[in-house]
């Protein structure tokens, strides 16, 4: 019977597995800060849709409804006896969607002849960094910092 080899190695040594997690910190160090930068972008990209499918909803109330104008109700936009009827989807429509919270403001009067709409991050420079707004006239803007209001006078997006 030949004697057992006692040169085989079986496993990794312990020099094997801290290069490997070395390795592995740097690839995790370089991949992080991209990961959440296109997740604050996707953030963002939703808001704008969602901004953009606000207004198009509050046009369409609007012109369905002229005698009361534009709404200040979110859920409003929402309801309907019929699916085909809805302007809004019911998760917008709650006013939280993809990291942003989303409110209607500044609809005086019956009718109502105007409206703001604020998108501002629920977890500042995580979810999003920039605050979006727009009105009746259908212009995205943004204030650039999520501590900052977002208003008519803001700068338009482009």
């Amino acid at each position: 019977m030949a004697p057992a080899n006692r040169g085989t190695r079986n496993g990794f040594s312990l020099t094997d597995l801290l290069i490997l997690v070395a390795v592995m910190v740097v690839i995790g160090t370089l991949a992080v800060p991209k990961l959440l930068r296109s997740r604050l972008a996707a953030g963002e990209a939703s808001a704008l849709d969602s901004v953009r499918a606000i207004n198009t909803a509050q046009i369409t109330y609007a012109s369905r409804y002229p005698d009361r104008g534009f709404t200040c109700s979110l859920g409003t936009l929402a309801e309907s006896n019929s699916t085909a009827d809805r302007l809004l989807d019911s998760a917008l429509a709650g006013g939280a969607k993809n990291g942003y919270r989303f409110s209607l403001t500044n609809c005086p009067g019956m009718p109502a002849t105007s409206y703001l709409i604020t998108a501002i991050p629920t977890v500042p420079n995580q979810t999003g960094v920039r605050v979006f707004c727009s009105d009746q006239t259908g212009i995205i803007r943004y204030a650039a910092d999520s501590r900052s209001s977002c208003n008519t006078n803001s700068l338009p997006l482009e």
